[in-house]
């Protein structure tokens, strides 16, 4: 039989104490962490039906499963735009008259507002669209404030502010404009 003396039991006794504690203390924080990503989770997830956990997960779940749905769908509407304007863009530059015959565009969209104007061509990234669009606007001397040009997959998409010129006050003449730079 071991029986531990008076000095050797009081250390064990504290020992045991401590790793008990050691154990209450980081359950409790892997609660509080628990707590907090729960909570976290809530914030991001639109709608949340009920506050407790099993709903949040649901929520999530279902969030999660829509926002990969979207995503689906903008790829495939992504894929069918840039079949249409590669349709739209077939061609070559050739030089013809001193001028550079290059595809047609596949989509100009011209905002005017005030003495501004937000030009957003969307082609086919062929034969240096981006080039192409600014030295249309030099042709034109229409003042460029800010250009930005972004390519997803083969589809080339340019958000260009400028002045307005004094000659082209209308979205549809600007837009001609435009159209006619690139097809001459």
């Amino acid at each position: 039989m071991n029986i531990c003396s008076g000095e050797e039991g009081k250390k064990q006794m504290i020992t045991a104490r401590e790793t008990q504690i050691s154990r209450v203390e980081a359950e409790r924080l892997r609660r509080e962490k628990l707590n907090h990503r729960f909570n976290e989770l809530r914030s991001v997830v639109p709608n949340v039906s009920k506050m407790d956990r099993a709903s949040v997960l649901t929520d999530a779940v279902a969030y999660i499963k829509q926002l990969e749905a979207q995503r689906e769908e903008l790829e495939a509407q992504v894929g069918v735009e840039s079949q249409t304007a590669a349709k739209a863009c077939v061609g070559s530059s050739s030089i013809a008259g001193g001028h550079h015959a290059v595809p047609s565009l596949g989509e100009v969209e011209v905002m005017i507002v005030g003495s501004e104007a937000m030009i957003r061509v969307q082609c086919v990234d062929v034969n240096y669209p981006c080039a192409r669009l600014m030295e249309a606007l030099r042709e034109l001397e229409i003042e460029v404030y800010h250009a930005s040009m972004t390519k997803v997959k083969e589809i080339m998409l340019q958000d260009v502010v400028v002045r307005v010129p004094k000659g082209l006050t209308s979205e549809e003449a600007l837009t001609t404009a435009i159209h006619r730079r690139f097809q001459i």
